[in-house]
């Protein structure tokens, strides 16, 4: 699994546009105070998270904390992500969720806690994104673990998202299993994802993680759902892993 050392460890690589948005996310005091203010306004009841599938029972409910809702509140679209480093405060979430850096999005975590996040980063090889909490000063965030190895066929997993309910905010962890995956999984997938799964999915779960039946990691993230040949499309872990480490 790939914890908050190896995440921190990875994100010191990254490129200084994202080292500097980290140093600078606090701002001026002014700033602080508006982003504060916002924030404070966009405060969400607890998210209501449904939970199903056979052997929901079994799964490891503390991994659900770090699975977020991410909504453009400019467009009203609706999407999904998780926290991928408890102290930098990183979402990571579908590219076209947040196609350029620099978009703000709304980010509330399970417990209500509801903060704005900036796109510090978007891949060129796959439908990544990465946000950066603009609020450090709530850390650590809930978050969820990446898994070091592959998913395998018949594997099983929750995919965690939006339902696309406008409505009532909230998410839900539907049950299903890996069906196949690319045997190139660090190959572009930009257009859709490199695993195929069968995890229930809806408009509000672009960026939803694909979260593994039995110990909760990280494996892969919902993309698209192909209508031709009628499959959930995910981006592969080793696609994360490459993103989130180079």
């Amino acid at each position: 699994m790939l914890g908050a050392a190896d995440t921190l460890s990875a994100l010191q690589g990254l490129s200084p546009k994202l080292a500097n948005a980290s140093k600078k996310r606090a701002g001026t005091p002014k700033e602080s105070a508006a982003v504060a203010k916002r924030s404070r306004l966009l405060q969400l009841a607890p998210l209501e998270i449904e939970v199903n599938g056979k052997g929901k029972e079994a799964f490891p409910r503390a991994a659900l904390a770090g699975c977020v809702t991410v909504d453009n509140l400019e467009d009203g679209e609706i999407g999904s992500g998780c926290c991928v480093d408890p102290d930098q405060g990183l979402i990571l979430t579908a590219g076209h969720a947040a196609e350029t850096v620099g978009a703000v999005r709304r980010v509330a975590f399970p417990s209500g806690v509801t903060v704005l996040a900036e796109c510090v980063r978007v891949s060129t090889d796959y439908d990544l994104s990465l946000l950066l909490i603009q609020e450090p000063a709530r850390s650590p965030y809930p978050y969820v673990r990446i898994c070091h190895s592959s998913a395998t066929t018949k594997a099983k997993l929750f995919c965690v998202g939006q339902p696309g309910v406008r409505a009532k905010q909230r998410l839900e962890a539907n049950l299903g299993k890996v069906v196949s995956q690319t045997k190139r999984p660090l190959e572009s997938q930009l257009e859709g994802g490199g695993l195929v799964h069968d995890c229930p999915v809806y408009g509000g779960c672009s960026g939803a993680p694909l979260l593994h039946a039995q110990t909760g990691e990280l494996l892969g993230v919902h993309v698209c759902f192909d209508h031709n040949r009628f499959e959930a499309q995910a981006v592969t872990v080793e696609a994360v892993r490459q993103f989130i480490g180079s």
